[in-house]
This record gives C-alpha cells, structure tokens and sequence, in this order.
C-alpha cells in the first residue's frame, strides 16, 4: 500500500489488543463455568439451599435483614454459562498473542516467502483463533478482534 510502516503498526497493535482482550475475557469464561450458587447473600455469606423458593413460590424458611426478606428463586439460572475449554484456549492464545508479537511483531522481512505469498502464519493462528472464539458470546468481542487483526496481517 502507499503508507506500510503505519499498517504495520496498525497490525501489530490491534494484535496485542486482541491478545489482552482474548486473556481477560478467557479467564472470565474458564472461571464464570464454575458459577454454582444463586448469589444470594445474607450479611456477606451464601445462603444455602433453606432458603431457595420452592416450585410453587413459597419459600420454607425466609430470613428477614431490616425491612426486607430474603428468598431466592432457583428458576432464575445464570443466562450465560461459562466454557471452561474455550476459556483456557483463549487464555493460552491471549498469552501466545503477547509473546509472539512484543518478539516479532513487526518483524516480516520483505525476503521471506510468506511476504511473496502475502499472508503470514500469524494471520492464519488468528483467523483460527477468532473462528473458534465466535462460538460463545462469552468470546465473541476478541474473537472479532482476532479475525479482524488477520486480515491487516
């Protein structure tokens, strides 16, 4: 193109971003799989089954804090579950982002034949990362960001 160095630059930041982004929300996918309780609390702790509504609204034991009581409805799931595989992936993939590009970033020597063949394997590791990322809504946000940091590669 008419200015190389900048969508070089382009490239190799937008690569690290995708890389802290597919991390960060990675850890968020590994850890929010092993979400187990309703995230009622009373006075800082969980409560435990006893207080969970039963199926026809009442609840066997409620526990008053002030003016308020306390019952929390089991039919109230998380809506978005964890994926503890797709996390770790990407947790993997966001830390092999940072090596790979604060080593060789922006190092794509005009004599190699990826340069002659106009793609790189880095690109390639992205789109595949990015593709499988859009599996889970969790992901989908570095995901795009993968696929979109391999076509400027």
């Amino acid at each position: 193109g008419e200015h190389p160095l900048q969508w070089c630059l382009v490239a190799y930041f937008q690569a690290l971003g995708a890389g802290f982004l597919a991390f960060w929300f990675g850890l968020f996918a590994a850890l929010f799989s092993f979400a187990s309780h309703y995230g009622c609390e009373v006075d800082g702790e969980d409560i435990n089954d006893l207080y969970l509504r039963n199926e026809d609204g009442s609840c066997d034991a409620v526990v008053s804090t002030g003016n308020s009581v306390v019952c929390c409805n089991p039919d109230n799931d998380i809506a978005l579950e964890g994926n503890f595989p797709l996390g770790a992936l990407y947790v993997a993939a966001g830390l092999l982002t940072a090596v790979i590009e604060l080593g060789w970033g922006l190092d794509f020597p005009k004599t190699s034949r990826w340069y002659a063949r106009r793609w790189h394997p880095r690109a390639v590791f992205y789109a595949a990362v990015g593709l499988v990322g859009l599996a889970s809504p969790l992901t989908a946000l570095p995901a795009v960001c993968m696929l979109s940091a391999s076509v400027f590669l």
